[in-house]
C-alpha cells in the first residue's frame, strides 16, 4: 500500500514538472 502510494506521488510530481516545463 505504501509502495503504491509512493509510486503514484512520484508520477504525479513528474507530471506537474512536465507541465511546468511545457
Amino acid at each position: 500500500m505504501l509502495s503504491e502510494q509512493s509510486n503514484f506521488y512520484h508520477q504525479f510530481k513528474g507530471n506537474i514538472q512536465r507541465i511546468s516545463t511545457a
